[in-house]
């Protein structure tokens, strides 16, 4: 949460075209409810900015190989510990376009202004450890991360720094 509300206030474009729909779809007498998280895609795309950006476990769980297997020509004796380095994976420039610039329309097709890239995987584990239930967490987040957009504007980073300290102006 802390990270999504980061991002937004370093990148105030991004934080006006989330207001705006969040405006358009819930507006501001009220404060979002779980249908209206469907009908906001763009906040959507600003959080899996977030967890591309920045994976919730980096290096991912370790998980044991259970037999001798061969992945990409390479022998994985069993019992041996693997890494997803979930990392690596979503800040891949053969996949992401400048993988260190936060741009949540990446995911968008190529016709609708995006590059089509994929949305980020590892977050919530792999194969058999993946969360099964991933809408709670995503819900959660959902709804804090429309609840700060909602409520106030974010700072500008750059605008609203008083020495070393960000100061919160009400708008």
């Amino acid at each position: 949460m802390t990270l999504f509300v980061l991002y937004l206030m370093q990148n105030p474009d991004v934080q006006r075209k989330a207001q705006e729909e969040i405006d358009r779809v819930v507006g501001r007498d009220r404060l979002p409810t779980w249908e209206d998280t469907r009908k906001l895609s763009y906040v959507r795309l600003v959080l899996q900015e977030t967890y591309r950006m920045n994976p919730l476990s980096p290096l991912g769980i370790p998980h044991a190989s259970i037999k001798d297997d061969i992945y990409n020509g390479m022998f994985i004796p069993k019992g041996t510990i693997v890494y997803q380095n979930v990392w690596a994976m979503t800040h891949d420039p053969a996949v992401y376009a400048e993988p260190f610039r936060f741009r949540p329309e990446r995911y968008l097709p190529r016709e609708e202004g995006g590059n089509g890239e994929p949305f980020p995987v590892g977050n919530f584990g792999f194969g058999r450890r993946y969360v099964p239930h991933v809408t709670l967490p995503h819900h959660h987040i959902d709804r804090s991360g429309l609840g700060q957009i909602n409520r106030a504007s974010l700072p500008n980073a750059e605008s609203n720094l008083v020495g070393n300290l960000m100061v919160w102006r009400e708008q």
